[in-house]
């Protein structure tokens, strides 16, 4: 890769390098131009993951009809309505203590911005975690083989919760680890017009516009 330092300058005085700084930075804006653009798709794709995941949804069986969809739908929407109004007045470890591990309370609760107001920054994301993992489990529940039967189940027919609540665990720590990496990325992004900044001596605005194109 080419850098700054490999640029070929031809006057090496203050001015010269002045007027030739902008042509040096250019083998080093492709790259950092690449990497950015990397770092937004895919930070597109977890907030995307992110969104659906916090959905505020009804839990709807697998293989339910359209018309056990719209029953449950409806029902889950007037729910909602008599829920919000039912945790106005609760203090934040109310609310907390209500929703943890209830996907669709914790849900509504982040959804309606009168109710998620009311929890600091770090309850907030705590909750906002469990909701996901929660929302993961379903989802799993729904994918992964049911328990088979056996000689101490013969009967069972059921989702295999303790399988979907490690894979769901799983995939957190997937998504936090993307997270991290996408908050690394931006660290170097920043390293990247630091660099550039200092070397020419110029403002940080400057030199973003310069890697930037």
């Amino acid at each position: 890769m080419a850098t700054v330092a490999s640029a070929q300058l031809t006057d090496l005085s203050a001015e010269g390098w002045k007027k030739q700084f902008p042509a040096s930075v250019r083998p080093l804006a492709t790259p950092y131009q690449q990497l950015r653009d990397a770092a937004m798709d895919r930070q597109h794709e977890l907030d995307a993951r992110r969104t659906d995941l916090l959905g505020n949804r009804p839990t709807i069986p697998h293989g339910a009809s359209e018309g056990e969809k719209l029953r449950l739908t409806f029902g889950h929407e007037v729910r909602a309505a008599q829920t919000v109004n039912w945790l106005a007045d609760k203090r934040p470890s109310d609310l907390m203590a209500a929703a943890l591990g209830k996907r669709e309370l914790g849900s509504l609760i982040l959804s309606n911005p009168s109710l998620r107001e009311k929890l600091p920054g770090d309850l907030a994301e705590r909750l906002e975690a469990d909701v996901m993992e929660q929302a993961l489990v379903e989802q799993f529940a729904r994918q992964l083989p049911k328990v088979k039967p056996s000689y101490e189940t013969p009967l069972a027919d059921s989702a295999d919760l303790d399988a979907a609540k490690t894979t769901a665990r799983q995939a957190m720590a997937a998504f936090d680890a993307a997270r991290d990496e996408i908050a690394g990325v931006e660290m170097v992004l920043k390293s990247a017009i630091d660099f550039v900044a200092i070397l020419g001596d110029i403002s940080r605005p400057e030199a973003f516009g310069m890697l930037n194109g």
